[in-house]
């Protein structure tokens, strides 16, 4: 079957032919490239996406080095049997920049000017049951990292302590909190699912104003403001990570030493999850926290 297709396939002076790898179950058009017959053929046998690099003049192997594979679904070729469409699915970017696809400039139509864009003029949202997410302010730049991920635990505690020194000093620990909320959670641009460690009647904080009664009291009766407690250190400890592209999930434990008692750990059991924004910044769209299970 290989060596037919081959002989059909037609392929320019070089010996190579360009191929288009397309994502198989959302259509998204990821990449160009060049196959000639041993990288059809490795791919046709292995069902893992293999290329001929032109500037290396070797078989290139998609992921090889990056993780960033092209799984085979569907091999497909055109009607002039001059350029093969590679249905695939897609492990991670699939752009060495790091973006998901190539394709992430638009030219402008009256000043030929080009830009590199991720939204339209329109105000774009998924809707699906009652979760939604604005498709503007949301990124796909490039996949998650496990660095970006330890970096805003690093900075979701220090705000959390931060909130509680103001408070001590007298200062407007409410501004500090509003924008720690702002900066650090989605609530602006999808929604998040908040449940908080000492939040029982009023256990889901889904929504901003919920949120910040949790942190630092508010028109919640059981709320006496977490953040302003206040606490003297707070530090990730046992951290498990999965990243699914622009994803993300973190589950551990994290301890918290108060002001009041120094000598001493609180260990609080956590779920966090992750999106980037349009600005390529992570954002959290999922907390939950818990006191682990005493056993009685």
């Amino acid at each position: 079957m290989t060596e037919k297709l081959i002989e059909i396939i037609k392929f320019n002076k070089d010996g190579l032919v360009p191929a288009i790898a397309q994502q198989h179950d959302t259509g998204e058009v990821l990449m160009l490239a060049w196959m000639n017959t041993e990288s059809i053929q490795q791919t046709l046998e292995t069902n893992q996406v293999c290329y001929w690099s032109r500037s290396r003049q070797k078989l290139w192997r998609k992921g090889e080095t990056s993780g960033n594979i092209q799984k085979l679904k569907e091999f497909r070729y055109d009607c002039d049997e001059d350029t093969i469409l590679l249905m695939v699915d897609q492990t991670g970017s699939a752009c060495h920049t790091g973006r998901r696809n190539c394709f992430y400039r638009v030219a402008k139509n009256k000043s030929g000017e080009i830009k590199t864009t991720l939204s339209s003029k329109n105000n774009i949202s998924i809707k699906k049951g009652d979760s939604e997410i604005n498709l503007n302010k949301i990124s796909n730049l490039r996949p998650i990292t496990e660095e970006e991920v330890l970096s805003i635990q690093k900075d979701w505690a220090d705000s959390i302590i931060s909130i509680g020194k103001i408070f001590l000093n007298k200062g407007n620990y409410k501004l500090e909190a509003e924008k720690t909320l702002n900066k650090l959670y989605a609530f602006d641009i999808s929604n998040v699912l908040f449940k908080p460690t000492f939040a029982s009647q009023n256990q889901f904080r889904n929504n901003f104003k919920d949120a910040l009664s949790y942190f630092i009291g508010g028109d919640i009766k059981e709320d006496n403001g977490f953040a302003i407690k206040p606490w003297a250190k707070i530090r990730f400890g046992e951290n498990k990570i999965i990243i699914s592209n622009d994803t993300a999930i973190a589950m551990g434990n994290y301890y918290f030493t108060s002001e009041q008692d120094k000598k001493n750990e609180t260990k609080v059991e956590y779920t966090f999850g992750y999106i980037r924004d349009i600005n390529g910044n992570l954002r959290i769209n999922l907390h939950h926290s818990s006191i682990p299970h005493s056993g009685h």
